[in-house]
């Protein structure tokens, strides 16, 4: 029986798969660093124009991997006045009681929500992509 030409196309077909999840691990890199990019320019952009420290404290993260399968990017802001800012905040009257409320931007969490609208299509193309 013949198993060196079996063996040798067995050989190269997981030699093909290897580089196949090389090429899509490189790309998903690629494309969360894009995503989280266009995130942190969504944010900027609905940043109100007078807070440039916060403007200034968007940063997004190199991809980072958790366990064989999963990578994230983080997009966050070291600003301290972001959390007011993105999430609103009390106003008090100068005895200390609650006299009204600033609602929340949300310009971080508006960003997120509209890039996530097209992620599963743009991981859809990019995996057609690398499969061919």
């Amino acid at each position: 029986m013949p198993t060196g030409s079996s063996q040798s196309g067995s050989e190269q077909i997981i030699e093909e798969l290897q580089k196949m999840c090389s090429d899509m691990h490189s790309e998903v890199e690629k494309k969360l660093s894009e995503l989280g990019e266009r995130v942190e320019a969504l944010a900027i952009e609905n940043t109100p124009a007078r807070a440039q420290k916060v403007i200034k404290g968007y940063r997004v993260s190199e991809p980072k991997h958790i366990g064989n399968d999963k990578v994230f990017v983080r997009v966050s802001n070291s600003s301290a006045d972001f959390n007011a800012l993105e999430a609103g905040y009390k106003t008090m009257n100068e005895k200390g009681h609650v006299n009204g409320y600033v609602p929340g931007k949300h310009m971080l969490e508006n960003a997120y929500t509209k890039v996530n609208n097209n992620v599963m299509a743009e991981f859809d193309e990019l995996i057609k992509r690398v499969i061919k």
